[in-house]
């Protein structure tokens, strides 16, 4: 009985799930990293905020940013302010897209007291 392919084919059964887990790696950095930026981001939009910038022009500073975040202010009983910012991302990963959603919703939210 020869057995010199033995390796070879057990690294090709292998093979898709390292690439499925290489992939899904790099696709939950890039989320990771995505959140981060909003969540640097919605800090400035915060201060903005809160130096009476308006709506439109505090808009059209995230929208030279990168044109693909979306944000809303609501006011809730006229004391707090809630802002979200969200992005969508497409994953890369084949078969995640069913777990995650395609594309994925990276949401941050911010609630201040604002008078």
């Amino acid at each position: 009985m020869k057995r010199n392919g033995q390796a070879l084919i057990e690294f090709i059964i292998i093979l898709p799930i390292l690439i499925f887990i290489l992939f899904a790696i790099i696709d939950f950095g890039l989320i990771f990293s995505k959140t981060n930026s909003l969540e640097n981001k919605i800090n400035e939009v915060v201060t903005k905020y809160e130096k009476d910038e308006t709506f439109t022009e505090i808009e059209n500073s995230l929208k030279e940013y990168n044109p693909k975040i979306k944000m809303s202010i609501e006011n809730e009983n006229n004391k707090y302010v809630s802002i979200k910012l969200t992005e969508e991302y497409k994953t890369i990963t084949p078969g995640l897209n069913l777990i995650l959603g395609n594309p994925h919703l990276i949401e941050v939210v911010r609630v201040i007291y604002y008078e």
